[in-house]
This record gives structure tokens, C-alpha cells and sequence, in this order.
């Protein structure tokens, strides 16, 4: 079992830091007694999984407004430009803000210079005929469908609003 667990903590290790701090066996692993051992760690690998991603995290935030007013329940997506990037997508509250995701958990937007689209027609369901049923869509197809918005995201946190207009 102890065995079990410091190899667990090595990938975690290597997967948290990006570098491996133990070796197959480490002096760690091979001399502790078990009980402190394990306590251990148990202790380096909840300080790793909670700690982790703090501090580094590229992450964008926003607000989005329509002719001056914010714009809710919209769908913003950022697709990368550049090579690496991966598509984040966020949701606007009652103020028009937004946070981006790039999963359902990671907030991390990779730096690059991204194609936004802006969006409130979303598939609610299918009528009697098998059609596909939408919400209204309130704002013009410059801004989703047929986008000119680009955006530039940078290390660390990053505020980028949009001024949109019909």
C-alpha cells in the first residue's frame, strides 16, 4: 500500500511541477517508517493538488455589452490563432461578465491572439418535424457566425471586454 502511494505521489509531483522531484525509489520512499510515511505523503499531495495551479494561471475575464447594455446569457468562445492554444469558451451573467474555460474545470487560457465569437442563439430542443429549435439570436453575425472579433491573451490574468454594436 505504501509502496502504492509514493508512486502515486511521484506522478503527482511530476505532473504538478512539471518535473520529477523523486526518483523511482527514493531515499523518501525507502527509509521512512510507514505511518509517517504515509502521512506525509498524504500531507505533499494535498498541498500539491490545492496549491498547484495558483499564481501562474492565464486566465480572461470580461464584460460584454450591446449597444451600452450588458449582455446576458450570451456564449463567448475563443478560438486560437496560434499553433498550441485550445478553444475556451464562458457564459455571461445578469451584467454581461464572463470568465472563460477551457474544460469544465481549468481556467488556464493559453497566450496567443484568439478569433472570438459572441452568441445568444442556442438549440433548445426540436420542433414536431425533427427541426432544430433556437433561441433568438440578438446579436448581428459579425460577432458570431461570420466574427471580426480577435482578441490577445497574455500570461496572467487578463480583462478583455467587448463593445459590440447592432
Amino acid at each position: 500500500m505504501v509502496a502504492g502511494v509514493c508512486s502515486f505521489t511521484q506522478l503527482i509531483l511530476r505532473n504538478r511541477i512539471g518535473i520529477s522531484i523523486m526518483t523511482s525509489r527514493s531515499l523518501f520512499c525507502a527509509q521512512a517508517d510507514s505511518k509517517v510515511q504515509f502521512t506525509l505523503v498524504v500531507f505533499i499531495a494535498a498541498i500539491l493538488l490545492f496549491t498547484g495551479g495558483c499564481g501562474d494561471v492565464n486566465g480572461v475575464r470580461g464584460t460584454i455589452t450591446l449597444d451600452g447594455e450588458p449582455l446576458k446569457s450570451a456564449w463567448v468562445q475563443f478560438t486560437p490563432l496560434d499553433k498550441g492554444g485550445r478553444i475556451a469558451t464562458g457564459q455571461t451573467g445578469p451584467n454581461g461578465s464572463y470568465g472563460l474555460k477551457t474544460s469544465r474545470t481549468v481556467t488556464e487560457v493559453f497566450p496567443g491572439k484568439y478569433k472570438v465569437a459572441v452568441t445568444t442563439g442556442m438549440v433548445t430542443g426540436e420542433d414536431e418535424r425533427g427541426r432544430m429549435t433556437k433561441t433568438e439570436e440578438k446579436v448581428p453575425e459579425k460577432y458570431n457566425a461570420k466574427t471580426e472579433l480577435e482578441a490577445v491573451v497574455k500570461e496572467g490574468a487578463n480583462e478583455i471586454n467587448f463593445e459590440l454594436t447592432n
